[in-house]
């Protein structure tokens, strides 16, 4: 027995893996800990490990050297150049079935499945990498709707502590999807469909807001954070850019919308072929419009919830929904323009929905 046996053996307590370690396994897995603290022992089944990895397969097949393969507690060694952690959530998933537990709405998602898809990934376990790519994609709303509902969803969680406080719960953003490490994620894994809307809501966020700060916590009850310790310089690059000219597109989308010319046009409905008549109240309508543009720029911004107004967190397409939903617009204006003024923004939504792959640079130039 070799020195290095007996070193292993001397520490079989405090290395062996508490639930991975199979008493009838014929293969030994050693792994380091990512923070250099140990070597972690998981004792498993080569024919599980073949049978869910090509990889694995072929590497228990090659043949021992001329000096044999090393063994522990009777059965032969393998050393993975990997960390402990994420051999262990590997084998977790080999060995439990139904996990990891694929929570909805989790903001730890990301960051907990990253290394469970780096050594899938390296593995070629196409099973884990399709769930966990098909898990992230039904996180992210792929359609303004979706985006909406997305956000009524999180000022309800908000909204919820106040049956039982005075105070409503600001930590509430954590109950939903983070996007900086959802983008880590999906830019090293290859998820693409769902950076759009990722970037479009980290854009949402300041860049000061970081996850763990309390700095200006609760200042706005819609206010969310982000790990933005994840994101590379070429990340930030597109935040920064597309931040800013979502604000440009917004700023002329907005004052468009609320133009008193609107009453002077004619709609055409290309889809349903249908016709909207000219205001047959110009000058009532022009006035009203005029008048509900004022009081938002005057400081009656109660209505957008105070997110829009700050550049650093703006959010324009919930912004043009909160227009769309004014209750001034039916109070002051005609049918035609009312109709008018709701299909315009709807337009303008989808616009610059379909346009956030070119927002934020994600546009292949091949």
């Amino acid at each position: 027995m070799t020195s290095r046996e007996l070193s292993i053996t001397r520490l079989r307590d405090t290395l062996r893996h508490p639930t991975l370690y199979f008493a009838n396994g014929d293969l030994v897995v050693s792994a380091e800990s990512s923070d250099g603290s140990g070597m972690q022992l998981f004792r498993v089944h080569t024919v599980i490990l073949a049978q869910h990895s090509p990889v694995f397969g072929d590497m228990l097949a090659i043949p021992a050297g001329p000096d044999g393969r090393e063994t522990y507690d009777g059965a032969h060694v393998v050393r993975f150049p990997d960390t402990a952690e994420d051999v262990e959530k590997l084998f977790s998933v080999f060995y439990n079935p139904g996990f990891p537990l694929f929570k909805r709405s989790d903001s730890d998602f990301a960051v907990d499945v990253y290394g469970l898809m780096r050594i899938a990934t390296k593995y070629q376990i196409d099973s884990i990498c399709r769930a966990v790519k098909h898990h992230l994609e039904c996180e992210w709303p792929h359609t303004v709707e979706e985006l909406v509902r997305l956000h009524n969803d999180l000022k309800v969680a908000i909204s919820r502590p106040l049956q039982s406080s005075p105070k409503p719960d600001h930590t509430a953003y954590k109950l939903f999807p983070e996007p900086a490490s959802a983008i880590r994620l999906a830019t090293d894994f290859d998820v693409p469909s769902i950076l759009p809307a990722a970037y479009y809501i980290l854009s949402t966020i300041a860049i000061e807001d970081t996850w763990d700060s309390t700095v200006n916590l609760g200042l706005h009850p819609l206010r969310r954070r982000a790990r933005f310790e994840l994101l590379g310089d070429a990340e930030l690059v597109r935040y920064f850019r597309g931040k800013a000219k979502l604000a440009r597109e917004f700023v002329a989308m907005y004052k468009q919308v609320l133009d008193p010319a609107m009453t002077k046009l004619i709609y055409v409905d290309i889809e349903e072929d249908e016709v909207i008549n000219r205001c047959d109240y110009q000058q009532e309508c022009g006035t009203a419009l005029a008048s509900i543009e004022g009081a938002i720029d005057e400081g009656h911004r109660e209505s957008f919830e105070g997110a829009v107004w700050d550049s650093m967190h703006a959010d324009p397409l919930m912004a043009l929904h909160n227009v769309a939903h004014l209750g001034a617009l039916e109070e002051q204006l005609c049918f035609s323009c009312v109709y008018l003024v709701i299909r315009t923004i709807g337009q303008f939504q989808k616009k610059m929905w379909d346009d956030l792959p070119k927002t934020f640079n994600l546009v292949s130039d091949s």
